[in-house]
């Protein structure tokens, strides 16, 4: 456990004292600024703008920083000297893939939230924001984030910080274009569509998360669909870590 502990602290501070941490303050500042001046010229959508806008831009910029910071701190990670600090303690492999993980979670948590919360507070001054409508949306589109951090975890563990970073960029265009993959190649042929059904049943399905562009109709859903795409995040996150640990296992640092 302290073993632990300290990979996550390490990562954490790895986080606060990159480049990639305080251009995400900056960012999120401009993001804030441009919410507001956007929806006065929205013709009377100001609240609806407010809200689509401000979720999708806070989201995709905690993306961007969660797919670069995930992948540059793990990818060089051997160039920064920290993991041979790490392997002498000694850390398992295990402790040491959980502990990135969980510190990039909780670094890019802080991001992200500050961010939204810039956004809806700095909003919430000029307009009266529905703050109930925003929740589920933040949370789903987090769990999403979690995802893509150990996605961007598995890459890194066998690959540059720069492959890394892409191959992650493209599961995320990939994860949110499943079930239009799997339409196109319905009927296509035994080879294609075997292709299809493979890419959709192992990639992960973001757009379970994706309650951002019907947050002006928000559906009402029931309770257990929040459970299951907990459960569906939970288990993608285990199988990518456990991938991780194997493949840590067989890379020479």
């Amino acid at each position: 456990m302290k073993a632990l502990i300290t990979v996550i602290h390490l990562t954490l501070l790895q986080i606060i004292k990159s480049k990639i941490f305080y251009l995400s303050l900056v960012l999120s500042l401009f993001l804030a600024v441009a919410v507001i001046l956007f929806s006065d010229i929205s013709l009377g959508q100001n609240i609806r703008i407010i809200q689509n806008f401000g979720l999708a831009g806070t989201f995709l910029l905690a993306v961007l920083i969660s797919i670069l910071a995930s992948a540059n701190i793990i990818g060089n990670e051997q160039q920064r000297g920290n993991i041979y600090l790490l392997k002498t303690k000694p850390v398992a492999d295990l402790t040491y893939i959980t502990g990135k993980f969980l510190g990039l979670t909780f670094g890019l948590l802080i991001i992200y939230l500050f961010s939204f919360l810039l956004v809806f507070a700095g909003a919430s001054i000029f307009y009266e924001i529905n703050t109930t409508q925003i929740i589920a949306p933040f949370v789903l589109s987090f769990l999403e984030i979690a995802i893509l951090i150990a996605v961007a975890v598995l890459f890194s563990s066998f690959s540059t910080a720069l492959f890394a970073s892409i191959l992650t960029l493209a599961i995320f265009f990939l994860g949110h274009s499943l079930d239009l993959i799997r339409s196109a190649t319905t009927d296509s042929g035994f080879f294609l569509e075997s292709v299809g059904q493979l890419v959709y049943y192992t990639l992960p399905n973001l757009e379970k998360f994706n309650l951002r562009e019907t947050i002006s109709n928000l559906p009402n859903l029931p309770t257990t669909y929040y459970w299951w795409t907990v459960i569906y995040a939970s288990a993608y996150i285990i199988f990518c870590l456990c991938l991780s640990v194997i493949a840590s296992n067989k890379r020479e640092w």
